[in-house]
């Protein structure tokens, strides 16, 4: 999934990078820290899963208590992903569509991604 967000996140960048070399009013500055911010956030996320995973299987006692663990961690690691991509497609329409609608659909987005990745316990650098 984190594949598929980063397609995203280039693709999103790409527009943002179009859009500020003429000038960037307030929105495409609302789009640019966005995406900033969200990528950051992908970085400290996938830095946080990979030590994470490697905590469960030497804290595990037994293979079976091991597997169970990670089984756990991947559906709270899940709802992470489907918000880091659910944010950068909001940030890619928001790039592409101007309109009230796509910008507050960003930032809601984002605050989702924010709030599951606090509830993790992964901070946003």
């Amino acid at each position: 999934m984190i594949r598929r967000g980063a397609a995203y996140a280039l693709g999103a960048l790409f527009l943002a990078w179009v859009m500020l070399g003429c000038g960037a009013p307030a929105r495409e500055k609302a789009i640019s820290a966005t995406l900033t911010a969200t990528q950051a956030a992908a970085v400290a996320f996938v830095a946080f899963d990979g030590q994470h995973q490697l905590d469960i299987v030497n804290d595990a006692k037994s293979k079976p208590e091991g597997q169970a663990a990670l089984l756990g961690w991947h559906v709270e690691r899940d709802k992470v992903q489907g918000a880091l991509v659910a944010t950068f497609e909001t940030i890619a329409a928001a790039a592409t569509i101007n309109n009230e609608q796509s910008l507050d659909a960003m930032l809601k987005a984002f605050g989702e991604l924010k709030a599951a990745l606090t509830a993790i316990g992964v901070k946003i650098p």
